[in-house]
């Protein structure tokens, strides 16, 4: 986890302190390295409330925003960028995420007995 403390302005003009939150998180399965890194901003109190309305909703629509890629680190050891993918069609980053996804479940529902785990529809394997 990450923080990096800044301003967000709004409308051109208005300067309202904000930190940017990243997290990032590495699941491995076999050879397979599963990277996925969320970040959102957070706003100072002091915003008034219409505008804190505004700034709210846009850090819960990017807080539910995730870059996942994969990388066999068998077949590159580098771990270079170049070799990292998005695209989960490998049969293997397939099943991984698919681990990732049920554990990833699991740790949340242990952790918040009532919550329910999010996965982004476009990211969910049939």
């Amino acid at each position: 986890m990450t923080f990096k403390t800044g301003a967000a302005v709004i409308d051109g003009a208005t300067s309202v302190p904000a930190r940017e939150i990243t997290i990032a998180e590495v699941f491995r399965r076999g050879s397979i390295k599963i990277s996925r890194t969320r970040a959102w901003p957070q706003f100072a109190a002091m915003v008034p409330p219409a505008t804190r309305a505004i700034l709210e909703a846009e850090a819960e629509s990017q807080y539910h925003n995730e870059h996942l890629t994969w990388i066999d680190v068998e077949r590159v050891p580098a771990e270079s960028e170049e070799q990292q993918s998005t695209a989960f069609a490998n049969a293997a980053a397939r099943g991984a995420l698919r681990a990732f996804q049920a554990q990833y479940r699991q740790l949340l529902t242990a952790s918040h007995p009532t919550a329910t785990a999010r996965i982004a529809p476009e990211l969910s394997l049939r």
